[in-house]
């Protein structure tokens, strides 16, 4: 991959529209980067290369050796990472305390003589308040944001953040824009969302149909998120093992990246026969094309970009009733929506789409067509204009 540099045997593009850096706060694989690369290349492909800055080398970078933009890494840049967002630890606190020491270094490095700096996550918060204050009020700063922020102090804090620096924002659900509650900046929802064409055919050479384990004809229950314990991976493998008389139902996992806690090491080690665990992949489509059902035990309000891809492939889940989740799935018609924490509830949504072939093609077909009108790539038409708006546009700041 060529850093800091355009691909010249590109097409030459039109003229860009606006200049744009957009902004990554994390390296590793997950929803947030995979969703910032369709919005890279689908801009760079009317409006010309843009630059893309991440924090540090990781391994997300290999699925944007395909994007035409400039890709520069930032080793020295310390975003302000909370949990949840934003609780943590006093050493965490110290930690991101320490780093705001480079907020100024990364502005004057990367952020300066851009038209645009869009801003993955509230993460990047601070560096989105010093470019407001040291940079011309001609540059727009936007937030994209992806989880809400938790009524806390360190949760405050970022808020006033994006209070005082934003230009606009956009939220990934009702859920992410309500939470934010300030009223004197603009804000939009704008769906998070895939290429439908990306997911138009289902898989057959996934991981686990490959697996000698899983048997040809099992019934292929999905989980693709991060192993920890707000994802409900704990929720997931004991609705399997109170499955496990049903062997012809398969549990699998998808997200291992061998930096799990000791207490998931030894949930998934405690697993019954019927789950099998694989690593996170990139190549999500392939593999969750090849499952029958996903299932989204998350325990916090969480927007899940499985359950938008699973439902491009006609793919029903079944979901905890949690904010943001619960705007992915329509209650009986794609899916079902679950209280949060009911396992049993769960486990007998799966036996019901297990036994009915019928009620899981007709949930499948309305799941696919209710991600074409609401997570497809025609939501990239507004984030565009949101690029593109101009700073004298009225309800921008």
């Amino acid at each position: 991959m060529n850093f800091d540099r355009v691909n010249l045997h590109a097409r030459a593009p039109q003229p860009p529209t606006r200049k744009v850096l957009f902004f990554q706060h994390s390296s590793q694989n997950g929803g947030a980067p995979r969703s910032l690369k369709q919005i890279v290349q689908s801009y760079e492909a009317e409006c010309g290369p843009q630059t893309v800055l991440f924090v540090s080398f990781g391994p997300v970078l290999e699925t944007y050796k395909d994007v035409r933009s400039i890709i520069k890494i930032g080793r020295r840049i310390r975003p302000f990472h909370g949990s949840e967002v934003s609780g943590m630890n006093w050493r965490m606190a110290v930690r991101n305390i320490i780093g705001l020491a480079t907020v100024p270094w990364t502005y004057f490095r990367f952020l300066r003589d851009y038209d645009v700096i869009y801003l993955n996550s509230t993460a990047l918060c601070f560096h989105g308040l010093f470019a407001r204050i040291m940079g011309p009020r001609s540059t727009r700063i936007i937030y994209h944001i992806r989880e809400p922020l938790l009524k806390n102090f360190w949760g405050q804090v970022i808020r006033l953040c994006v209070q005082n620096s934003a230009d606009q924002i956009i939220a990934i659900s009702k859920n992410e824009l309500n939470n934010l509650n300030l009223p004197n900046v603009r804000g939009e929802v704008v769906y998070n969302y895939v290429n439908t064409a990306e997911y138009s055919i289902k898989g057959g050479d996934s991981l686990h149909r490959q697996d000698p384990a899983v048997e040809t004809d099992s019934f292929v229950v999905g989980y693709f998120a991060r192993l920890d314990e707000k994802n409900g991976i704990a929720d997931f493998i004991k609705v399997a093992n109170d499955l496990k008389s049903r062997p012809n139902i398969a549990f699998v996992v998808y997200g291992l990246t061998g930096q799990e806690s000791n207490k998931i090491e030894s949930l998934l080690k405690k697993a019954s026969f019927n789950v099998h665990v694989y690593p996170m992949v990139s190549d999500v489509p392939r593999n969750l094309g090849d499952i029958d059902l996903l299932l989204v035990p998350f325990k916090t309000p969480h927007f899940s970009r499985s359950v938008i891809e699973a439902a491009m492939l006609g793919i029903p889940s079944i979901i905890y009733d949690v904010s943001s989740l619960n705007e992915t799935v329509k209650n009986g018609e794609t899916g079902y929506i679950v209280p949060r924490g009911d396992t049993v509830s769960m486990g007998n949504c799966v036996i019901e789409i297990y036994k009915d072939t019928a009620l899981r093609r007709r949930l499948g077909t309305a799941a696919r067509a209710f991600a074409r009108t609401n997570f497809s790539e025609q939501n990239y038409e507004k984030i565009k204009a949101i690029i593109n708006a101009q700073t004298d546009q009225p309800g921008v700041k």
